[in-house]
């Protein structure tokens, strides 16, 4: 009776696995070879260095020691010292720097892993809205080149400025973020790792996280000083510099001026713990940007109209 199957194909992949297992067995056994003999020579530097820091300890402590034994001791412990590092670093090369569940090189591999998220989504953010909000800027300077009405130029610069507090909000959230991710893989490696690897802190040293931040604070006061001079400019040149329209783009840079200030004030605990006159910051921040707005605006109506 025939069941279909070419026993010789059953054959040759029983064959070929039976192949492929005793060569991995034979790899196995190789690299079980070889980290016995490391173990070995470990445990012999281990008992070398043992045994000369006994013979450097027992010369040490003499009274009057021999200053040409001493610095042989010293000489040979030293030598030991330096064979057991390299038979540690032997060892672990050879099985592998292993991390855990909840091991403390997982959470460092996912520190360095966020921060570099962050550094991407930061670089993203600042590359696409600063080119969104200058061709925008740009771009209605076009459209209402020959449209002397400025209502609509005021309705776009404040959806502008709105919008540049909005990516400036977003980015300092991002950048608190990884400021908190870089201090706790500073952290891991300061007490757990005894500074072994010090990748974080050695790019911290050189480049401190407080420049970014104030990097980012500053970009974005250009690029909203830069957005409502183009308004400001745009304004008919038969008005004054004190007309309505002029006062508008002065008070729509004022509150976003004081908006970007006031989020960079709030992001760090130190420099927003204040008050004004019994109340505490974040109210006296939106009263002052309210009051601001307000006053903006009825001005310019009142300037417009008188």
């Amino acid at each position: 009776m025939t069941t279909g199957i070419d026993p010789a194909i059953v054959l040759n992949a029983t064959r070929c696995a039976g192949a492929a297992l005793d060569s991995a067995m034979s790899i196995a056994q190789q690299k079980q070879t070889d980290l016995l003999n490391k173990l070995s020579a470990a445990k012999t530097a281990l008992d070398a260095a043992e045994v000369a820091f006994g013979e450097l300890e027992v010369e040490a402590g003499k009274g009057s020691p021999n200053v040409q034994a001493l610095q042989a001791k010293i000489a040979q412990a030293t030598t030991n010292s330096v064979a057991a590092l390299k038979s540690s670093s032997e060892l672990i090369g050879a099985v592998g720097f292993v991390g855990t569940i909840g091991s403390p090189i997982d959470e460092w591999k996912e520190c360095r892993a966020t921060i570099d998220r962050f550094d991407k989504i930061l670089v993203d953010l600042r590359k696409t809205g600063f080119s969104f909000v200058t061709a925008i800027a740009a771009g209605a300077q076009f459209v209402f080149a020959d449209n002397n009405n400025f209502d609509p130029r005021a309705a776009l610069l404040a959806m502008l400025v709105i919008l540049i507090v909005t990516l400036y909000w977003i980015d300092l959230a991002h950048q608190t973020l990884l400021d908190i991710t870089v201090e706790r893989a500073k952290e891991i490696e300061n007490d757990v790792f005894n500074r072994t690897i010090s990748l974080t802190n050695r790019l911290g040293e050189k480049f401190l996280p407080a420049r970014a931040v104030v990097l980012g604070f500053f970009l974005y006061i250009f690029l909203l000083a830069t957005t409502c001079m183009v308004f400001f400019f745009s304004v008919p040149r038969a008005e004054a510099y004190t007309s309505g329209h002029h006062g508008f783009v002065g008070i729509a840079f004022g509150c976003g001026l004081a908006t970007i200030v006031g989020g960079w004030i709030f992001s760090d605990p130190k420099r927003s713990n204040w008050s004004f006159l019994g109340i505490e910051a974040q109210h006296s921040f939106v009263f002052c940007v309210s009051a601001i707005a307000v006053i903006g605006i009825v001005g310019h109506y009142l300037m417009k109209w008188f």
